[in-house]
């Protein structure tokens, strides 16, 4: 197939997007699909060499991410791997996919959406009196646990309020919840392997996820048949709620009473070397190239499909 591949953007994570996109261009290629990489600045398509079958969107964060990338292509009926804009809107928002996720009866840690304009100490008293201590700060729209904060008390939440708000106007505070991470990764429409994510600090925060040689990636965690299969159903749930299509990437917290509690859910997993969705997709017994491949091809049968209906 022509495939053009997206990467880049004006997101925080770029530097992310390119590494995903250059492991995506190389899996590709690999199975003998002809490769056009595109560098993007913003939600502004670029000039094609040659119109391509598909567009593979390596794209993290941003309006690569956000939906607005997926509108363009939706208005130029070009197919691209991924969810649809509108899921990729409310899975970028992380206050919209709570909302959601709560109308439908899944749990996920209490929360509360503030700003710049908040007094300062109206912030500390709602952390105080309705999500208590320790929580998180992180912002509404961004990935890669880019700016997200663990706050142990007043004092540090008052300290790191003007770095959070530097990075996003609109932060989300949310109850820390204590317990074991995993990780579901969905691949059409079916859960690959669960994994537990154990970091250094208990806190898997950007340099956790990209730099730190201590966090640990279990592939075979142990958990009970009834945890697992809790695990798998609401990644299910959550990824069809929002209406997300093909893959994604659902972040889930086990308290220590077997509560599964959603974190959040990405539409554009990472594709690097330390990528999760990848990582499952091996234990699975898929290769990335196959990986790489079988996405692309999501996409093309997405398009027959709707020229068929």
């Amino acid at each position: 197939m022509k495939i053009a591949l997206l990467m880049g953007g004006h997101s925080r994570e770029r530097e992310v997007s390119i590494k995903s996109g250059k492991a995506v261009e190389l899996g590709l290629k690999k199975k003998g699909h002809e490769v056009d990489v595109y560098e993007i600045s913003d939600s502004q398509l670029p000039l094609w060499k040659e119109r391509p079958q598909i567009v593979f969107l390596a794209l993290h964060g941003g309006s690569g991410e956000n939906g607005e990338v997926q509108k363009e292509l939706e208005k130029r009926g070009i197919p691209y791997t991924g969810s649809p804009p509108r899921a990729c809107k409310l899975s970028m928002d992380k206050v919209l996919s709570k909302t959601f996720f709560q109308k439908a009866g899944l749990s996920t840690p209490n929360y509360s959406l503030i700003t710049p304009y908040w007094q300062k100490d109206v912030i500390a008293s709602l952390a105080k009196s309705f999500i208590g201590y320790p929580c998180i700060l992180k912002p509404v729209s961004e990935g890669s646990s880019i700016g997200v904060f663990k706050v142990e008390g007043e004092k540090e939440l008052l300290e790191i309020l003007p770095k959070a708000f530097e990075i996003s106007s609109e932060i989300l505070m949310e109850k820390y919840i204590e317990g074991r991470e995993f990780t579901v990764a969905i691949l059409d429409e079916k859960t690959l392997p669960i994994i537990e994510v154990r970091s250094p600090g208990k806190f898997f925060d950007y340099d956790a996820k990209y730099a730190s040689q201590e966090t640990q990636y279990i592939l075979d965690p142990q958990v009970s048949e009834v945890v697992k299969k809790k695990l798998e159903r609401n990644a299910l749930l959550a990824h069809s709620i929002l209406g997300c299509r093909h893959f994604s990437r659902v972040d889930m917290i086990l308290d220590s009473k077997d509560q599964v509690h959603i974190l959040e859910i990405n539409t554009l997993p990472g594709m690097t070397a330390k990528s999760l969705l990848p990582m499952a997709a091996q234990k699975a017994g898929i290769n990335f190239p196959d990986l790489c491949e079988q996405m692309a091809l999501m996409a093309w049968k997405n398009k027959k499909l709707r020229k068929a209906g």
